[in-house]
């Protein structure tokens, strides 16, 4: 096993609630990490600065937009870790974050549903296709009912038609069966332990 996807952070892209958006997050999480992969979380936020969300966040920030209580976030518990007044700011800081994931991580997988206006994803995945991060995105419905835009931003390899496909993809390219390298467009590297020992030890050297 040549272990293609040992340490690498991988963004997941696509609804985070709903049908289309918790269930295969759960189960394509649980692939990746069976193969040493770290997953970039979208609810759980290390950093001070960024608002803390639950799986219930999109609800309640929902019934606040539809309510017109666009500055009542700032009382309510559990959906902010600072004082923000506006609702806007929430989203601003959600949004700053989860695009800095994007920039930090080594692989994209994300589920795309025509039928879902998901701008979030739709912004996500356009900023990986301009860093060149490897993508693979689920297309529900399949191949018939993929955007033309979107076989434009990417290699048609990487757009598949299910979730089983997904899985397959995977496994092949973990273990160095499969190279999805079209045009160039992104290139795995063998684990090397040994490489990431050098790495760590210049790192943390003291001066």
């Amino acid at each position: 096993m040549s272990d293609k996807l040992k340490n690498k952070k991988v963004k997941l892209i696509g609804a985070n609630h709903g049908i289309s958006g918790s269930d295969w997050r759960v189960s394509t999480s649980s692939a990746l990490e069976s193969y040493g992969a770290e997953i970039l979380p979208s609810y759980i936020k290390p950093y001070i600065y960024t608002p803390r969300e639950y799986p219930k966040t999109h609800e309640k920030l929902k019934s606040f937009k539809d309510t017109g209580y666009y500055q009542t976030i700032s009382h309510v518990d559990h959906l902010s870790i600072l004082d923000q007044p506006w609702l806007a700011t929430h989203m601003r800081e959600a949004r700053s974050y989860e695009l800095n994931n994007i920039k930090n991580c080594d692989l994209v997988i994300g589920y795309i549903d025509p039928d879902i206006f998901t701008i979030g994803a739709i912004e996500e995945l356009s900023c990986a296709c301009l860093l060149k991060k490897p993508i693979f995105i689920v297309v529900a419905g399949g191949n018939s009912n993929i955007p033309f835009w979107l076989m434009g931003m990417l290699p048609h390899d990487c757009i598949l038609d299910s979730f089983k496909l997904l899985n397959k993809t995977l496994i092949d390219v973990n273990t160095g069966i499969l190279s999805i390298n079209p045009d160039n467009y992104w290139d795995i590297r063998d684990y090397d332990q040994d490489y990431y020992d050098a790495i760590y030890e210049a790192t943390n050297q003291k001066n």
